[in-house]
Parts: structure tokens; C-alpha cells; sequence
């Protein structure tokens, strides 16, 4: 990897990069719009949680993006292949520290999921990191209750070794047991198509490994519509079916556990605009009760007046006069843009839907 290259690419936005908090570490990842735009070469290809100090040394090397089953960006590949089972967790790539791992997610030393990680390697995996390699980058799927994307691991919580790579040469070195759990081999007489036709329940896929080291994902049918349903639904979607009166589509194919997610959040909502609903509806009759009418009703032109007199410095006044036109429908979205909660997705759902 051309570390010059790669800091052009950042500069051209087709990758992010994120600094470590404490070390001159930064950690790289391509952005949304290279995967968007497919805009792939050898660096946005490799830069998928590279990680360099602030001198251009290579520290960790990841796998290099690899893509699905019957994308034409897979490239050459053999009749001869392994199959793993694809675990639904997060990638973890480690990274020393004076000699110490750590591990950082895809894009970021201290995300939740690379906190969690490296809570579990220096407590459940305490005496395996005794055995790691300061010369290779080891790369895990990180699995806990609290990171599930789509399967349901239960409470388990564990750190599993999918490969692990010479960091300097790029080689890719056997898989050993030296204490953490390792990605599942599958012996199968099927073809990759009938593999994938499988769709087997609560799984996700595989992983192809082919004999010169590309590999490629094997996702499930089932698995792929709901991690699309999953995947879409979040605060925002949320207040917006409140606010046009829409359903969301796709929770018919979610759990329990997660429509019950929805259901608190659309509750939370709720209650914020019944409450600020109730506080505007309060002040538009308290102030117009004060007002001494011309002629005519509370609407006429020739008390318009005083009301915006009255009005004039109220902080949602713009909801006052909607009131008073009763214009009811642009009254409700007005209310409903004033209780726009915070991005919270369901993969992130610990954040705080209101900021206090």
C-alpha cells in the first residue's frame, strides 16, 4: 500500500481516515461514495480499517474489500475453494501498542464495538494474547448481544479469529488455535449457487475462500431482506411515518425485540409532541383571551391586528396564527419538525433520541 496514495485518496474523499484518540495511529476506510460509486483500485481496495502511524509506517493490515457471490468485481478466481460459515457481528483488527494488542473496528479505535472488543481480549481472551505475533494483523468477527445486526447469538459474547496476515508482506497465514474460537469451516459437496440457494434460518452465509486467496460472500436470501429492513429503519424513518402518516414498510420481516424498539421510539415521539402540542394550545387561548375584539370573531381582518399584536413575541408564533387560521394539517407538520428526534439507528440504539 502506497501510503502517499492513500493520503490522496483521503484528500480526495474517496476514503476516510480517523485518528486514535491517544497514539499517533490513524485508521482508513473507504467512504460511502466509493462504495456508492464502485470506485474501486488498489488503494480504496485495501484501505477497509488499514491502519498507519503519522510517519507512514504500515501497523495493521486488514482483508481487502471483498465483494458477493456474482458481482463482477470479484476477479479471478479457482475451481478450488473453502467454505466458512459468515458470522453477523462486527469486524475487529488488531493493533500493538508497545507490544500490547488492541483492536479497532472497521473504522474507528473507539467505537462501541471496538470498546467492547477489547474489553473481552483483556478479560476472556487474557492469556490468548500472550500467544498473538507482533508481526501480524489478526482479524476477528466481533459477536456481543448488544452489536446483533440480524443473527441472534443469544448472550454470547466472543471474539472469533477469522485470519490473520503477515502485516508487512500482505501473506495470509494459517488459521491456529492458540485460544480464541475460529471461523467454521464447512465441508459441503455443493456448488457455490446451491450453497447460496440453501437460505438456511438464522444464518447469514459464507465465505469463499478460493485457492489464490480471493475470497467473496455467500448471503442468504432471508438473511439479505431483513438486514435490508433492518438496516433502513431509524429515528428519523420513524418520525417521518408519524409526521406523513405512513407505514414503514418492512417491519413485518424484524423480531419482537427490535419492533419493540420501534414501537418505544414512536411512543417517545408521541408523548413529545402531544406535550409541546398541549403547551402551544394552552398559550394561543390564554393570549386571545386577553384581546379586546374590534368587531366580529377572533378570525376577522380587522382584528388581525391586535392578534399578531399578542402574538408578536411568542417563540412559536408561526404555530399561533395556524392555529388561529386553522390550518390544521400544516399546523401538525410545523409541530412535528419542532420534535425531530436525534439519528438513532437500530444499531445504535443505546444514543439518546432527545438531547436534554
Amino acid at each position: 500500500m502506497d501510503y502517499a496514495k492513500l493520503l490522496e485518496a483521503v484528500e480526495q474523499g474517496r476514503v476516510r481516515a480517523r485518528q486514535h484518540p491517544d497514539i499517533p495511529f490513524s485508521i482508513f476506510n473507504y467512504s460511502t461514495d466509493t462504495q456508492h460509486n464502485k470506485d474501486w483500485d488498489e488503494v480504496t481496495l485495501q484501505a477497509r480499517g488499514i491502519i498507519f502511524d503519522s510517519l507512514g509506517n504500515l501497523v495493521s493490515r486488514p482483508f481487502a474489500k471483498f465483494f458477493n457471490w456474482g458481482d463482477e468485481l470479484i476477479g479471478e478466481i479457482t475451481e478450488d475453494f473453502e467454505v466458512y460459515r459468515k458470522m453477523d457481528g462486527s469486524m475487529g483488527i488488531s493493533y500493538f501498542v508497545e507490544g500490547v494488542p488492541y483492536i479497532a473496528s472497521r473504522g474507528s479505535f473507539d467505537s462501541d464495538q471496538a470498546i467492547k472488543a477489547n474489553e473481552l481480549l483483556h478479560n476472556q481472551y487474557k492469556h490468548p494474547t500472550t500467544q498473538m505475533n507482533t508481526q501480524h494483523t489478526y482479524l476477528f468477527e466481533v459477536i456481543y448481544p448488544e452489536n446483533r445486526i440480524v443473527v441472534d447469538y443469544k448472550d454470547t459474547e466472543a471474539l472469533v479469529l477469522l485470519g490473520v496476515i503477515h502485516t508487512q508482506s500482505g501473506e495470509e497465514m494459517p488459521l491456529e488455535h492458540i485460544g480464541f474460537p475460529l471461523a467454521s469451516k464447512v465441508e459441503t459437496p455443493h456448488d457455490i449457487d446451491t450453497l447460496q440457494s440453501l437460505n438456511l434460518e438464522n444464518e447469514e452465509g459464507y465465505v469463499i475462500k478460493f485457492s489464490n486467496g480471493k475470497r467473496c460472500k455467500v448471503k442468504f436470501e432471508d438473511y439479505f431482506k431483513i438486514h435490508q429492513a433492518v438496516s433502513q429503519i431509524n429515528s428519523k424513518l420513524i418520525w417521518e411515518s408519524l409526521r406523513n402518516v405512513q407505514p414503514i414498510l418492512g417491519l413485518e420481516l424484524i423480531d419482537e425485540e427490535r419492533l419493540a424498539w420501534v414501537l418505544q421510539v414512536e411512543g417517545e415521539i408521541l408523548r413529545r409532541v402531544s406535550d409541546l402540542g398541549q403547551k402551544i394550545s394552552w398559550n394561543f387561548y390564554h393570549l386571545i383571551g386577553g384581546i379586546e375584539f374590534k368587531v366580529g370573531n377572533l378570525c376577522s381582518p380587522h382584528n388581525r391586528g391586535a392578534v399578531a399584536q399578542t402574538f408578536r413575541h411568542h417563540p412559536q408564533k408561526q404555530l399561533l396564527f395556524l392555529l388561529l387560521d386553522r390550518d390544521y394539517k400544516k399546523y401538525n407538520s410545523e409541530l412535528y419538525g419542532l420534535c425531530r428526534p436525534n439519528f438513532v439507528s437500530l444499531f445504535s440504539s443505546s444514543q439518546k433520541l432527545y438531547t436534554p
